[in-house]
This record gives structure tokens, sequence and C-alpha cells, in this order.
């Protein structure tokens, strides 16, 4: 008798299974990865607000792996620049509202608390400018107004009065 010839699936080259192998645990690491860190980096986040005022060092050291590990979130930086402020610590806020607008050139808070910051710095132009800019990207905002209308007149920006006011805002909103 003679023998029977293989099925054509059967003589594929061996080489073909462990590379559609290695593509599809590729393909489920980079998944695994797009959706866990960003969820890894919210964590660190919270983790960060619970314990800036205890262990600040630490707080800062979970937001900057937190922004390392969602580079598209400005979220991570703009609350270290927010805790900096608490800890009055401008020139290390001013750096953190400088990387969030460099991660999200839209977005006016961080224009607004940079302008503040360096406009208190005595560098008054540049701070100036970049709180038109936030009044720019958030025209109906009232804090927004009210700051750059003070510093049109050459008045000083209370930046802790300034935050409450935007506190109280957030909080009168619900969120």
């Amino acid at each position: 008798p003679r023998r029977t010839e293989p099925p054509a699936s059967f003589r594929r080259p061996l080489a073909a299974a462990p590379v559609a192998a290695a593509a599809v645990a590729i393909a489920a690491v980079v998944l695994a990865l797009s959706f866990g860190a960003p969820w890894l980096a919210d964590r660190y986040l919270n983790q960060a607000e619970e314990l800036w005022q205890t262990r600040p060092g630490r707080a800062f050291d979970k937001l900057d792996t937190a922004a390392s590990l969602n580079p598209l979130s400005p979220l991570p930086d703009a609350t270290a620049g927010a805790i900096a402020l608490r800890l009055d610590r401008p020139r290390t806020a001013e750096r953190y509202y400088r990387r969030a607008i460099d991660r999200d050139p839209n977005g006016g808070a961080a224009y607004l608390e940079l302008g503040a910051i360096v406009y208190e710095s005595g560098r008054r132009p540049e701070g100036l400018r970049l709180l038109r800019r936030a009044s720019a990207l958030q025209p109906r905002d009232e804090v927004t107004s009210r700051v750059l209308r003070r510093a049109r007149r050459g008045g000083r920006i209370d930046i802790d009065a300034m935050n409450d006011a935007l506190r109280r805002r957030t909080a009168k909103l619900g969120r």
C-alpha cells in the first residue's frame, strides 16, 4: 500500500508557527501596556495626592513615575505643580506647569498657574503673555479674566487666593 500524502497544512515550514506565536505575544504585551500603564499612572497619581502633606518627596517621585507611564497626560505634572505651590515651592511649580503645557499646549489652567507664578516672580511681560494665552484658551472663565485684569493694571496676583477661587468653583460644579 502506498502512503497517503500529508495535508497541506502539515507542510508549512516549522518557523511559521513560532513567528506567529511571537507576533501574538508581542501584540498582547503592547495591548496590556496600552491599558495597564495609564491605569498604573492613575494609581500613582492618587497615592501622591494622599501622601504629599506628610512625604512630599515621595509624592513627587510618584508623580514623576505617573508622568513617564502616561506621557500624553498633563495631569501628573499639573498635580505636581499644584502640590509644589501648596508647599511654597514656586520654582518647582513653574517647572511642572511648563511640563504640563508641553504635554497639552491647550491646557488653559496650566497657563493660568504658570502665568501667575512667572508674573509674581518679577517677569511681568512673560507672565502677562502666559495669562493672555490662558484667557484665550478659556475665555469664559471668570477667575482667569479677573487675574488677567489685575495683571494688566500692574496689581499683585495672590496665587493662593486664585487657587482657592478655582477650588470653590470646581466644588460648586461638583467635580
